[in-house]
């Protein structure tokens, strides 16, 4: 009996890495109703990021426990180098099939660029933290879990 392929994605920021407490303590501090509407989230983002694969011991885990399973990043973070570079730092590029990133200027918004990558690679689940992807992404028919 043949074993299907199940196409598994994830969004890169705040699904595969967590920001460490301490930057999110001074991200909701900082954007505060005392603080001026100039130093918001994507700044910070910028200027301190630091990733933390929680998950990496379980994905390499699934990974070799099912090897029909493909993994696949796609996200709206526009800094494929980056992404590429942190994933191979960590040791994790080799467990993913591809990594597909949102391109500035772009006729599509986020979830729009989500929903095609989901519907063109095939995706069978898409794991993101953002509530609005998730709600859109599932109007549209692709089965999509938020974290």
């Amino acid at each position: 009996m043949a074993v299907l392929t199940e196409r598994i994605g994830f969004d890169f920021d705040g699904t595969l890495t967590r920001w460490p407490p301490l930057v999110r303590f001074l991200v909701s501090v900082l954007n505060s109703t005392t603080t001026p509407r100039f130093i918001y989230e994507p700044f910070w983002r910028t200027l301190i990021y630091i990733p933390i694969f929680p998950n990496l011991k379980r994905l390499k885990q699934i990974k070799e426990e099912h090897p029909n399973f493909e993994f696949y990043v796609i996200t709206g973070r526009s800094n494929l180098p980056l992404v590429e570079q942190l994933l191979k730092d960590y040791g994790c590029r080799k467990y993913f099939e591809g990594i597909y990133h949102y391109e500035r200027p772009n006729k599509l918004n986020v979830q729009q660029f989500k929903e095609k990558f989901c519907k063109g690679i095939g995706i069978d689940w898409y794991f993101d933290d953002n509530r609005y992807t998730i709600y859109y992404l599932r109007e549209k028919g692709i089965r999509a879990i938020r974290v």
